[in-house]
């Protein structure tokens, strides 16, 4: 089934484009929305990489996963998008103050949306750094690569992530308390 939705995506066969967009578009538009603060920028991310996977779609060789191939193109896309004005991702200067733990208990309770809402509120520069490396995998060299930025400033930007969740988690779980 997948290869014969490779074969006609190949052959700019409309129908086929659509069920492969039809079948991975919720998927990729939440990486796409990890990535990008506003969902019209995230629609945008997700459009052009579907325009990159039709176009290069030729290129796939069938070694490993034909949806992870896929995947890696959103994700680059949605990078280079945020490197294009890499002001606005390094342009925040938020203090944080120095709370130190979180109750495991209170993540454990969590739900998935209710982190990725959390994740959504951090400013661009932790959010694509904390995307990158611990929900993608890439490496702090891959990061630094990938954005044009020091792999230090990667680590800083990901304990800055951290740090804003940590936060973020104590006063969530502060206000549920009785």
């Amino acid at each position: 089934m997948e290869q014969e939705l490779i074969r006609g995506c190949a052959k700019n066969d409309r129908v086929s484009q659509k069920k492969l967009f039809d079948t991975y578009a919720g998927k990729f538009m939440t990486i796409a929305k990890r990535y990008m603060k506003e969902d019209m920028l995230a629609e945008d991310v997700l459009m052009e990489g579907f325009y990159k996977i039709y176009s290069n779609i030729k290129s796939f060789k069938g070694d490993g996963s034909f949806e992870g191939w896929m995947r890696r193109i959103i994700v680059n896309t949605a990078i280079n998008k945020i490197r294009k004005d890499k002001r606005e991702m390094l342009d925040y200067q938020e203090e944080l103050t120095d709370k130190k733990g979180v109750e495991m208990m209170y993540v454990e309770t969590m739900s998935a949306n209710d982190m990725m809402a959390m994740i959504e509120k951090m400013p661009l520069g932790y959010r694509t750094v904390f995307n990158m490396y611990a929900i993608d995998g890439f490496s702090h060299r891959e990061i630094a690569t990938e954005l044009g930025i020091d792999e230090g400033t990667s680590r800083s930007q990901l304990s800055k992530a951290r740090k804003f969740l940590q936060i973020r988690l104590k006063e969530d779980e502060s206000n549920i308390r009785i």
